[in-house]
């Protein structure tokens, strides 16, 4: 056999090879299969690590839906599935239920401060205020939605001022709603976190001092305040839950173990949940039952679900970081996350909170209690924004996962049933 003979064989049974190889990862590998819809369904356990309870993924029935942004359209028209709902950068939102319009998301822009009114299931909204803040930085409002905490910086670029206001709105003598108003009082200047009760009349704020930290309760009528909490450790991150319980973590640094507590808002009572885990993040349910939490692993990390009945852990069959999901409002067992593909190799999640890397993740869902994972939607098949899950809220009726893209600080809804 000629040496150019030898060489031709050698193309063609590569050629052979590769195109076999090809069609066996498309029409045979266990990673993908087609339906009859011609919609691709992704086994889990091909790209994720499993624990042996996790089922197969069973639910994609948002593949394919368009988003659609309310700047344009008609105001009536019925919302798609997944939608941008503004383009402008948002400094905080809430879901209330309204008589007239049914579930709404309430924002505030953290260019204006100005505040608005989206209903979940239509494309309109409307301005409530016209009071301008500039360059908000955080808005936390409180579950009824008629009070928000506006958080920006001083004049001077060094402290943050908490500005508490109630939202109030007016009608013309025809009754034609016009633009409202914010109008209310400052908060103290120290305060550094801030959370509000489920039943939206009660902040829980921290405040630094020399000594450490310390927890106020404040009633948000009234302005009554009670001293709850004090720590050696000045930085704290609070949930709060439900209304017997707030939950405090130490920011989150893969270069050091992070705790979590539990502290009684009627006794001040602290109970140590868990420690000595580096990277620590934290979601804990209303129901007081589970709580997920993530950790740090070499440039990288593992979500888990602590029972907090049994004291059992296990390892969630899906990776993400625990403040990029949301617990359904009708079942303890369910909660929705953001889960990135491929994330970098980095230090998390420090660097994921100065920007230096960034996510692009899909929506999912799972069932602590039976095991069960579910993909709700992949977003590269409905838009050419990535997306970075931030702050996201279950509706009041479970309906619709509403969240920030931490990339632009834009408001989405995904309708999940």
């Amino acid at each position: 056999m000629s040496k150019q003979t030898a060489i031709i064989i050698t193309i063609v049974a590569t050629a052979v090879a590769v195109i076999g190889l090809i069609s066996w990862y498309l029409f045979l590998s266990p990673k993908a299969t087609v339906n009859s819809e011609g919609i691709t369904s992704y086994i889990v356990s091909s790209f994720f690590p499993q624990s042996s309870n996790t089922k197969p993924i069973t639910d994609r029935s948002l593949v394919g839906e368009t988003s659609t942004s309310t700047e344009t359209g008609d105001p009536n028209e019925p919302a798609p599935k997944v939608r941008k709902i503004t383009g402008t950068p948002v400094a905080g939102f809430t879901i209330i239920v309204d008589k007239k319009e049914g579930q709404v998301v309430r924002y505030m822009e953290s260019a204006t401060g100005h505040t608005w009114s989206a209903p979940l299931s239509v494309m309109g909204k409307s301005r409530l205020t016209n009071t301008t803040i500039p360059k908000v930085r955080e808005a936390l409002w409180l579950s009824n939605g008629t009070r928000v905490i506006a958080r920006y910086l001083d004049d001077v670029g060094r402290g943050i001022v908490s500005f508490k206001a109630s939202v109030t709105q007016k009608k013309s003598d025809v009754g034609t709603p016009l633009d409202g108003t914010l109008d209310g009082t400052f908060m103290p200047s120290d305060i550094v976190s801030m959370t509000g009760s489920p039943s939206g009349d009660k902040i829980f704020y921290l405040t630094e001092n020399e000594n450490g930290g310390s927890g106020v309760i404040v009633n948000a009528d009234s302005g009554k305040s009670s001293l709850i909490f004090s720590s050696p450790i000045k930085e704290w991150l609070p949930q709060w839950a439900n209304n017997t319980l707030v939950y405090l973590t130490t920011k989150p640094s893969a270069f050091f173990p992070g705790y979590l507590y539990s502290v009684n808002t009627a006794s001040g009572a602290q109970t140590r949940i868990l420690g000595g885990i580096s990277g620590l993040t934290t979601n804990a349910n209303p129901q007081n039952t589970y709580i997920v939490y993530s950790d740090t692993t070499n440039n990288g990390f593992n979500l888990f679900s602590y029972n907090l009945k049994n004291k059992a852990t296990e390892e969630m069959p899906l990776k993400t970081l625990a403040e990029k999901c949301a617990w359904d409002k009708t079942d303890a067992n369910v909660i929705y996350c953001g889960i990135p593909k491929n994330p970098k190799n980095a230090a998390y999640p420090d660097e994921w909170y100065q920007g230096i890397v960034s996510f692009e993740d899909d929506l999912w869902k799972f069932n602590l209690k039976t095991g069960e994972v579910f993909i709700v939607t992949i977003f590269s098949e409905v838009t050419n924004e990535p997306i970075d899950i931030i702050s996201p809220l279950v509706s009041p009726d479970s309906s619709y996962v509403v969240f920030l893209n931490k990339n632009d600080s834009s408001i989405w809804s995904v309708r999940v049933k």
